[in-house]
Protein backbone atom coordinates (compact mmCIF):
# COMPACT_ATOMS: atom_id res chain seq x y z
CA UNK A 1 0.00 0.00 0.00
CA UNK A 2 2.92 1.99 0.20
CA UNK A 3 5.18 2.67 -2.79
CA UNK A 4 8.73 3.88 -3.60
CA UNK A 5 7.19 7.04 -4.68
CA UNK A 6 5.24 7.89 -1.44
CA UNK A 7 8.48 9.18 0.13
CA UNK A 8 11.05 9.90 -3.47
CA UNK A 9 8.98 12.79 -4.98
CA UNK A 10 9.71 13.36 -8.31
CA UNK A 11 9.10 16.79 -8.13
CA UNK A 12 11.65 17.26 -5.20
CA UNK A 13 14.81 15.11 -6.79
CA UNK A 14 12.92 12.05 -5.89
CA UNK A 15 13.68 12.94 -2.25
CA UNK A 16 11.39 13.40 0.79
CA UNK A 17 11.88 17.40 1.59
CA UNK A 18 8.26 18.24 3.99
CA UNK A 19 8.94 16.38 6.65
CA UNK A 20 11.88 15.62 9.07
CA UNK A 21 11.28 11.86 8.69
CA UNK A 22 9.87 9.72 6.51
CA UNK A 23 6.41 8.45 6.34
CA UNK A 24 5.55 4.91 5.54
CA UNK A 25 3.49 2.25 5.78
CA UNK A 26 0.16 2.90 8.03
CA UNK A 27 1.60 6.70 8.35
CA UNK A 28 4.98 5.07 10.38
CA UNK A 29 7.64 7.31 11.14
CA UNK A 30 10.52 6.16 9.65
CA UNK A 31 14.42 6.93 11.25
CA UNK A 32 15.72 8.60 8.75
CA UNK A 33 14.22 10.87 5.64
CA UNK A 34 14.15 9.59 2.16
CA UNK A 35 17.65 10.45 0.02
CA UNK A 36 17.65 12.11 -3.44
CA UNK A 37 17.47 9.62 -6.07
CA UNK A 38 19.41 11.05 -8.99
CA UNK A 39 22.89 10.19 -10.34
CA UNK A 40 23.06 6.83 -7.91
CA UNK A 41 24.90 5.10 -11.18
CA UNK A 42 27.83 7.10 -9.56
CA UNK A 43 27.65 5.65 -6.11
CA UNK A 44 29.82 3.15 -4.70
CA UNK A 45 27.49 3.27 -1.16
CA UNK A 46 23.82 3.71 -0.67
CA UNK A 47 21.76 4.74 1.95
CA UNK A 48 22.21 7.30 4.45
CA UNK A 49 24.91 4.85 5.85
CA UNK A 50 26.81 3.01 3.36
CA UNK A 51 24.82 -0.38 4.37
CA UNK A 52 24.46 -1.36 0.73
CA UNK A 53 26.50 -1.07 -1.83
CA UNK A 54 25.10 -2.56 -4.87
CA UNK A 55 21.98 -0.83 -6.55
CA UNK A 56 20.31 -4.07 -7.94
CA UNK A 57 20.15 -4.80 -4.34
CA UNK A 58 19.48 -1.52 -2.41
CA UNK A 59 15.21 -1.78 -2.80
CA UNK A 60 15.74 -4.67 -0.27
CA UNK A 61 16.11 -2.21 2.47
CA UNK A 62 12.95 -0.23 2.45
CA UNK A 63 11.05 -2.98 1.04
CA UNK A 64 11.39 -4.99 4.18
CA UNK A 65 11.79 -2.18 6.76
CA UNK A 66 8.98 -2.31 9.25
CA UNK A 67 8.36 1.38 8.91
CA UNK A 68 8.94 2.29 5.32
CA UNK A 69 6.97 -1.03 3.52
CA UNK A 70 6.73 -3.43 5.72
CA UNK A 71 6.34 -6.28 2.84
CA UNK A 72 8.94 -8.69 1.65
CA UNK A 73 10.33 -9.48 -2.09
CA UNK A 74 8.76 -12.51 -2.04
CA UNK A 75 4.98 -11.13 -1.47
CA UNK A 76 5.44 -8.48 -3.82
CA UNK A 77 6.82 -10.91 -6.71
CA UNK A 78 3.47 -13.20 -6.16
CA UNK A 79 1.42 -9.93 -5.94
CA UNK A 80 3.20 -8.73 -9.52
CA UNK A 81 2.80 -12.65 -11.11
CA UNK A 82 -0.96 -11.73 -10.10
CA UNK A 83 -0.98 -9.04 -12.08
CA UNK A 84 -1.62 -9.93 -16.41
CA UNK A 85 -0.32 -6.15 -17.00
CA UNK A 86 3.36 -6.80 -15.17
CA UNK A 87 3.60 -10.33 -16.87
CA UNK A 88 3.23 -8.29 -19.66
CA UNK A 89 5.69 -6.22 -19.28
CA UNK A 90 7.91 -8.46 -17.49
CA UNK A 91 7.93 -10.39 -20.86
CA UNK A 92 8.39 -7.84 -22.92
CA UNK A 93 11.85 -6.88 -20.68
CA UNK A 94 12.79 -10.50 -20.23
CA UNK A 95 11.19 -12.85 -22.76
CA UNK A 96 9.69 -14.90 -19.90
CA UNK A 97 6.28 -13.51 -17.74
CA UNK A 98 7.62 -15.23 -15.08
CA UNK A 99 8.83 -12.49 -12.54
CA UNK A 100 11.24 -13.27 -10.00
CA UNK A 101 12.89 -11.49 -6.75
CA UNK A 102 15.97 -10.76 -8.92
CA UNK A 103 14.56 -9.74 -12.22
CA UNK A 104 12.26 -7.48 -10.27
CA UNK A 105 15.03 -5.75 -8.16
CA UNK A 106 16.89 -5.54 -11.68
CA UNK A 107 13.98 -3.59 -13.04
CA UNK A 108 13.80 -0.91 -9.93
CA UNK A 109 17.40 -0.52 -10.48
CA UNK A 110 17.52 0.45 -13.95
CA UNK A 111 14.92 2.80 -13.71
CA UNK A 112 17.39 4.30 -10.97
CA UNK A 113 20.04 4.12 -12.88
CA UNK A 114 18.15 6.64 -15.47
CA UNK A 115 17.26 9.15 -12.91
CA UNK A 116 19.93 11.64 -13.36
CA UNK A 117 20.57 15.83 -13.15
CA UNK A 118 22.22 16.17 -16.32
CA UNK A 119 21.59 18.97 -18.58
CA UNK A 120 20.71 21.20 -15.80
CA UNK A 121 20.68 25.09 -15.61
CA UNK A 122 24.19 24.03 -13.39
CA UNK A 123 25.55 21.95 -16.36
CA UNK A 124 24.72 24.45 -19.12
CA UNK A 125 26.88 27.08 -17.24
CA UNK A 126 29.24 25.23 -16.70
CA UNK A 127 29.66 24.14 -20.51
CA UNK A 128 29.85 27.96 -21.12
CA UNK A 129 26.43 27.19 -22.87
CA UNK A 130 24.80 30.56 -21.03
CA UNK A 131 25.15 32.01 -17.57
CA UNK A 132 23.34 32.23 -14.19
CA UNK A 133 20.84 35.36 -13.66
CA UNK A 134 22.59 37.66 -10.82
CA UNK A 135 19.78 35.57 -8.14
CA UNK A 136 21.27 32.47 -8.90
CA UNK A 137 25.26 33.69 -8.97
CA UNK A 138 24.19 34.74 -5.49
CA UNK A 139 22.77 31.23 -4.73
CA UNK A 140 25.75 29.94 -6.16
CA UNK A 141 28.51 32.21 -4.41
CA UNK A 142 25.97 31.49 -1.04
CA UNK A 143 25.85 27.33 -2.20
CA UNK A 144 30.16 27.64 -2.88
CA UNK A 145 30.75 29.43 0.39
CA UNK A 146 28.36 27.21 2.78
CA UNK A 147 27.94 23.58 1.14
CA UNK A 148 30.33 22.65 -1.50
CA UNK A 149 32.73 21.40 1.26
CA UNK A 150 30.00 18.28 1.46
CA UNK A 151 28.41 18.48 -1.74
CA UNK A 152 31.28 18.84 -4.12
CA UNK A 153 30.97 19.93 -7.24
CA UNK A 154 30.05 18.47 -10.21
CA UNK A 155 27.96 15.89 -8.63
CA UNK A 156 27.28 17.60 -5.37
CA UNK A 157 28.32 14.80 -3.13
CA UNK A 158 32.04 14.00 -1.49
CA UNK A 159 30.59 10.23 -1.18
CA UNK A 160 31.22 10.18 2.20
CA UNK A 161 28.69 9.92 5.24
CA UNK A 162 28.66 13.03 7.73
CA UNK A 163 25.68 14.15 10.31
CA UNK A 164 24.64 17.57 10.30
CA UNK A 165 23.38 16.79 14.05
Amino acid sequence: TTSCASCHLSYTAFAHTDHALSHGINNRIGKRNAPALFNLAWSKKLMWDGAINHLDAQALAPIHNKDEMDETITHVVDKLNESPLYRKLFYKAYKDSIITGEKTLKCIAQFLLTIQSYQSKYDSVMKHQTSFTNQQKNGYKLFQKNCASCHAEPLFTTNEFATNL
